[in-house]
């Protein structure tokens, strides 16, 4: 189970959040997801924002949902808490 930990982990991780609809649950979230995108091997380099990230991830799975959730973090790093109806 440990080496193949990689395949079963992210799914855990995804159970365990999904229903957590509390607006502290976003940043340990985020900073786990970022975590999640270095194993698979699309390292932030370090003076790379977030938002530059954000796009470099949307565009290698051309999607924009990165982006969305980096707007919903840094919103709520900024305010400490996120917009009525955003979960």
């Amino acid at each position: 189970l440990y080496r193949i930990r990689g395949r079963w982990f992210p799914y855990i991780l995804l159970l365990r959040y999904r229903f957590k609809q509390q607006d502290e649950t976003i940043a340990t979230a985020y900073l786990i997801l970022l975590g999640q995108l270095d194993r698979y091997g699309l390292k932030r380099k370090e003076n790379q924002t977030l938002r530059n990230y954000a796009q470099y991830i949307d565009s290698f799975f051309s999607t924009k949902e990165m982006t969305r959730l980096t707007n919903q973090y840094e919103q709520y790093l900024y305010h400490q808490r996120l917009p009525k109806g955003s979960w």
